[in-house]
Formats: structure tokens, C-alpha cells, sequence
């Protein structure tokens, strides 16, 4: 259980990471980048979360 949060952990950093590039980096504020950030965070973790899932979370029986 302990995989599964850190995983999490690290699908939520990718989406922070998303985030603070576009504000830090890039210096935008306008809505249209924060919802394109967002998307992309979101597409990013969650296709690491499915990556780590399948690697070590849900692996098969042998």
C-alpha cells in the first residue's frame, strides 16, 4: 500500500511540476494556459500512474 501512495505522490508532483513550469518558467497567467497546464499535468501523471500501476502495482501471479 505504501508503492501505491508513494506513486500517487509522484503523479501529483508530475501535475505541481506542470504547473509551476507554466507560472515560473513560461510567466503566463492567463486562464487559456492554466487550463492547458492542467490538461497536460493531468495526461502526464495519469500516464505515469498507469505505467507504475502496471509495473508494480497490478502485477500478474506467477
Amino acid at each position: 500500500m505504501a508503492i501505491f501512495f508513494a506513486l500517487n505522490g509522484v503523479g501529483l508532483v508530475i501535475q505541481t511540476l506542470c504547473m509551476g513550469f507554466r507560472s515560473y518558467s513560461l510567466h503566463l497567467s492567463g486562464a487559456l494556459s492554466y487550463n492547458v497546464a492542467m490538461v497536460v499535468g493531468t495526461l502526464l501523471g495519469a500516464a505515469f500512474r498507469y505505467w507504475s500501476y502496471r509495473k508494480w502495482i497490478f502485477i500478474p501471479a506467477l
